[in-house]
């Protein structure tokens, strides 16, 4: 059975009505959020997530994904977060992990890691091998081959050369249940689960694209909330998106941990350098890289209730 059909059925179960834009009445979990009083200055964890091609309207303020507003919903909303860059996709998770928009300069095509290999410092140097980022579909560990679903711009330790031997170590296929105990963990979905703008096997709307990633979602972030990572109360989830609409560079954020209060928003500017300063800050790394350092870069730690 395809993929896409597997997909589909999925969906229906969960009572979303591709057609129609049914939601589903998927909730998060209780308890997230607001257990907890007095945040570490240096965090265990950090998990980030990211999905693709989305505005706020499309994802938040949609009745498509009631499992990621749910999430928003008790736990934190940045509602100014901006893309860094337009299309495409891969200067944005270099300036999401190295504080720039790819070398010699802003990466402006869909590239492979052999044709545009970066030298760059990243955050997965900084940690050595204490990270892992986990790629759905990829089928062998730090994979330079893309596929149907496995995209290889959306998989940013593949492209440092610098960390040639840990990605051969820590760049892995994603497991049904992932381990976080590495410090560091990016997850990147599927094209059929990532939301992108198109290529998503079995879908031919954008409601369609927000409604699988959220489902994916639905059934994937419960297992990070149940680790024991981030039940020990010193990890965060970051969810945020590599870029926005044609229309629109803001893109959803939510952030999940123990010390952000239920229902926390804010309407500060951030951008992805923003999210890198505040993940190395909230991992105890430096120096900040690239952009991250900019005077001018508001951390995303220094709101959500992250910080002491």
């Amino acid at each position: 059975m395809g993929r896409w059909f597997t997909g589909a059925v999925l969906l229906a179960a969960a009572g979303i009505a591709l057609a129609s834009g049914t939601a589903s009445s998927v909730a998060a979990p209780t308890q997230l959020c607001g257990t907890r009083t007095d945040p570490p200055a240096v965090y265990d964890h950090v998990v980030l997530l990211v999905f693709e091609n989305k505005d706020q309207g499309m994802v938040l303020d949609s009745p498509y994904a009631p499992y990621l507003q749910s999430l928003a919903a008790q736990c934190g909303r940045g509602t100014n977060v901006h893309e860094q860059v337009g299309s495409p996709s891969l200067a944005n998770y270099i300036a999401l992990t190295a504080g720039n928009l790819g070398s010699p300069t802003t990466i402006t095509k869909f590239l492979g890691p052999r044709k545009a290999p970066q030298d760059s410092v990243s955050i997965f140097e900084q940690l050595g091998t204490d990270w892992t980022e986990y790629a759905e579909d990829a089928t062998t560990p730090c994979q330079f081959s893309g596929s149907r679903e496995y995209a290889l711009g959306h998989v940013p330790s593949l492209y440092f050369s610098r960390i040639a031997a840990a990605c051969k170590q820590r760049t892995l296929p994603m497991p049904a249940t992932p381990d976080l105990s590495r410090r560091f963990t990016l997850l990147t979905p599927n094209l059929h689960n990532i939301m992108h703008e198109d290529n998503a096997a079995g879908t031919t709307t954008q409601i369609q694209r927000t409604q699988f990633g959220d489902l994916w979602a639905s059934q994937y972030l419960p297992k990070v909330f149940d680790s024991p990572e981030y039940r020990g109360g010193r990890t965060v989830v970051i969810i945020t998106w590599d870029e926005g609409t044609a229309k629109r560079s803001d893109i959803p954020f939510i952030v999940i941990s123990p010390y952000t209060p239920v229902g926390y928003r804010t309407a500060q500017y951030f951008d992805h350098y923003s999210t890198l300063k505040g993940m190395q800050q909230m991992l105890g790394l430096s120096p900040l890289l690239g952009h991250a350092a900019d005077p001018g870069v508001v951390s995303i730690s220094r709101k959500f209730g992250l910080s002491p």
